[in-house]
């Protein structure tokens, strides 16, 4: 399962390199280990920030600093685990003003029998729930070059046309 969810996460990873869209990662509990995601994410260009999720002094910390020095209002999360950091990273980038994305089929929960609730309260929060091949079908209709955008979709499943 943990496999599936990083190729997810490293195609967006890869993506957002081919578009020049900035990826960061962030490490929570902020002491966590950053070798395996330098082994998960090895074209990510950025190293794992440390994230310490206190709110009122989150957009000061290196991690909530390195998010908004790339100057984008929208915020696409994926990772481990929902409840967990994904969820305090969350909250955190909504109540500082960026539009915030979760990405449900890279963001496993830690107790399936609660992902539920946890999906809800992020919904309820402002979180827009996403997947990485619509976050992918996005950046791609945006492109300013359509061949390249039809290269950009090209490993996500396409709707078959029916013959009229």
């Amino acid at each position: 399962m943990h496999e599936t969810l990083t190729l997810r996460a490293q195609r967006l990873v890869d993506v957002a390199d081919i578009i020049q869209v900035p990826v960061l990662i962030g490490c929570f509990p902020g002491e966590a280990e950053t070798d395996c995601l330098a082994e998960a994410f090895p074209n990510s260009p950025s190293p794992g920030f440390p994230f310490h999720p206190k709110p009122e002094t989150w957009a000061t910390t290196e991690f909530g600093q390195a998010i908004a020095a790339v100057s984008r209002n929208q915020v696409v999360i994926a990772g481990f685990w929902l409840e967990e950091a994904v969820t305090l990273l969350a909250l955190n980038c909504l109540a500082v003003g960026y539009d915030t994305y979760v990405a449900g089929d890279a963001t496993p929960a830690v107790d399936c029998a609660l992902e539920p609730a946890a999906r809800a309260r992020l919904t309820q929060a402002g979180v827009v729930p996403t997947s990485i091949d619509q976050v992918i079908r996005e950046w791609a209709a945006l492109h300013d070059n359509p061949a390249h955008a039809v290269k950009l979709i090209a490993g996500l499943p396409q709707r078959v046309q029916s013959s009229p």
